[in-house]
């Protein structure tokens, strides 16, 4: 990318487990939402996410765009979460790779992730009402024993950042020679000042 040729390089990204962590602005500011994750995303900013976080910590979060993303990848939404850890073999390809007891106890560890969660949260917006999501969320939860519960979706913070809009609170804009590190604390992400 040639220095100077765009005012600005928009990553809809959050700190999603360290992630962005070093990321650094070479020759265009880097706008970032302060957000956690993708779901800071799509409930309109970090205070609503930490309020509905601390409110339920054990809550595994959906939406329609998460679901459809699942479905559309040839994957199906059942599939079990260990599997985007790099392993998809099943059971008997795990023994011969691992052995025996290693196996078991792989599989047992990426099967047992559901036992950290007692909620699922459905997001919800007026223009993904006519898809099945709120259902298949509802059999999820069933299925798992967890609560269910929905909330509606907030696209303001996608809003403005696209609009142009990014007040200090909500984004981080990285400049040239910067780079992005977590703050721990109410800003989520903060600047650190890349070595050359």
């Amino acid at each position: 990318m040639q220095p100077k040729r765009f005012d600005g390089i928009l990553l809809g990204y959050g700190l999603c487990n360290n992630m962005l962590l070093g990321l650094k602005a070479r020759h265009t500011p880097v706008i970032v939402p302060r957000a956690h994750d993708c779901v800071t995303l799509l409930l309109g900013s970090k205070e609503r996410y930490r309020e509905i976080f601390s409110d339920a910590p054990g809550t595994y979060y959906y939406s329609a765009g998460w679901l459809e993303y699942r479905q559309r990848g040839g994957e199906r939404v059942e599939r079990r979460q260990g599997a985007e850890l790099g392993t998809q073999d099943n059971y008997e390809q795990m023994v011969k790779k691992y052995g025996e007891d290693n196996a078991r106890y792989i599989m047992e560890t990426l099967g047992n992730w559901t036992q950290n969660y007692s909620r699922g949260l459905f997001i919800r917006y007026d223009f993904t009402d006519h898809l099945p999501a709120r259902a298949h969320v509802q059999r999820l939860c069933r299925e798992r024993g967890w609560a269910y519960q929905e909330v509606a979706g907030d696209l303001r913070l996608i809003q403005n950042w696209l609009d142009g809009n990014w007040p200090e609170e909500d984004f981080l804009v990285v400049e040239p020679g910067e780079a992005v590190v977590p703050s721990y604390d109410h800003r989520v992400i903060q600047i650190e000042a890349a070595a050359d």
